[in-house]
């Protein structure tokens, strides 16, 4: 008898596939559907933080590739509204890759999207997670400032972290050497 298969479980394959090509071709690890933040090797979370031009092109290719848009070489043609979404999506990647960073300096607490794949990450992006609130993690009580963000207004402690993120990308790459 036929191997009976699991739709989405291929179909997810498939993508993480080609989601992850030019990652696997810069890092020397193994991607997947399942990949998470929290799966991520330091070295490989260190050089993808920093930003610039070839990190956004690795989570350009990330995105284009779980929206079936191709590589991240075909990002300059696509139609306006295609690109907008596609940074949206980079620069939301970019945060919660930082927040990663942050949690492993002891410096933010746990979150779910450290835990769920960065291809469920992006298929949620696109689908929910557009129209919630993108807070922060919140700040660990092992953070020198700790007491500070206590006190700070509900509202501004997303800026507060926010403003953390130079030094702790400083001090992760430190780190990780």
């Amino acid at each position: 008898m036929g191997k009976v298969l699991d739709w989405n479980k291929e179909r997810r394959s498939l993508l993480a596939k080609r989601a992850y090509r030019s990652w696997s071709e810069k890092f020397s690890e193994k991607f997947g559907p399942d990949t998470s933040l929290s799966d991520l090797s330091d070295k490989t979370l260190a050089f993808l933080i920093q930003g610039g031009d070839e990190s956004n092109r690795i989570l350009q290719d990330l995105v284009m590739g779980v929206k079936g848009l191709g590589s991240s070489a075909k990002f300059n043609f696509l139609e306006n509204r295609y690109r907008m979404q596609i940074m949206d999506a980079v620069l939301y990647l970019l945060d919660q890759l930082r927040f990663q960073a942050m949690k492993r300096l002891h410096w933010v607490e746990d979150s779910t999207h450290f835990h769920m794949s960065m291809v469920e990450m992006v298929e949620e992006f696109f689908t929910r997670l557009t129209v919630l609130p993108q807070q922060p993690p919140p700040l660990s009580s092992h953070h020198p400032q700790f007491d500070a963000y206590c006190k700070t207004f509900e509202a501004d402690r997303g800026p507060f972290i926010r403003r953390l993120i130079p030094e702790a990308i400083k001090l992760f790459n430190e780190k990780t050497g």
